[in-house]
């Protein structure tokens, strides 16, 4: 930045913070609200968001998760 104040991390993340309100979170983040937050869960979900948008990211993880939430249970 230039001029004479020093850059304010603390008020910049606070405008960011805001700015993004509006927005819905990010599907690892619901999901993780709804319980599935285990590594491996939240790993999977990952991956499925890398391939597809939250709409479909949710809703698929969910549909996994009710047939196989853990790595024991996908591998059998």
């Amino acid at each position: 930045m230039s001029g004479d104040h020093p850059f304010d991390i603390e008020r910049a993340l606070g405008l960011i913070q805001e700015a993004v309100r509006r927005y819905p979170k990010p599907a690892a983040y619901a999901l993780a609200d709804e319980g599935l937050d285990s590594r491996f869960e939240q790993l999977v979900a990952c991956i499925i968001s890398i391939r597809t948008r939250d709409e479909l990211t949710e809703p698929a993880a969910r549909a996994l998760f009710q047939l196989a939430n853990t790595r024991k249970r996908c591998a059998g």
